[in-house]
């Protein structure tokens, strides 16, 4: 009879249960030390290339950090806090701030890529927005297209905050604005 009630079943309700699970990862490398008989030498083992300081951030965790600070728009002095009281990780605010700039110094190739696509594009959309920088306003200016996206921060808006983001100015096509 259970058989025959069973072959009858279908799911008659879904419910999900979605959590996160965030691991630290700490790898210690040691660097050994042996006072060879043979030849009557103190030998020192070497680290790993990419193992330059005693204490240092893998690629994940700055790609974390960076995401928060940027994509997150969260401050280094929260970020400070966040790891610390979450991982217990002693994070200064300033390291999160080297951590963003290093990889803005790296992307600096791949901007001026996107600004010269967006110059030499038919019709991109400009706009700018009101933004907090370290407690003042500030102004994001935006120029896009269907493939490319090129933000500049600037104290100024209207010509002065958009001339300094480099696109607008070399121009010669159609532009989209929201008025």
């Amino acid at each position: 009879m259970y058989d025959k009630c069973k072959s009858t079943a279908c799911i008659g309700e879904t419910r999900q249960k979605i959590d996160i699970i965030l691991t630290l990862k700490i790898t210690d490398h040691q660097s050994l030390l042996i006072d060879c008989p043979l030849h009557g030498k103190r030998l020192k083992g070497t680290f790993p290339d990419d193992i330059k300081a005693t204490v240092q951030y893998g690629k994940n965790f700055q790609a974390f950090v960076i995401s928060l600070s940027t994509i997150g728009a969260v401050s280094a002095e929260r970020i400070h806090q966040i790891l610390g009281s979450a991982f217990n990780i002693p994070l200064s605010p300033g390291t999160v701030v080297n951590m963003v700039k290093r990889c803005a110094d790296k992307l600096t190739g791949i901007i001026e890529k996107i600004r010269q696509q967006l110059i030499a594009s038919g019709l991109i959309h400009c706009d700018e927005t009101g933004t907090r920088v370290d407690g003042k306003l500030g102004w994001v200016h935006t120029a896009s297209n269907s493939k490319y996206t090129h933000l500049t921060i600037h104290k100024k808006r209207g010509k002065i905050g958009i001339d300094a983001g480099k696109v607008l100015p070399e121009y010669k096509g159609i532009i989209i604005h929201d008025r």
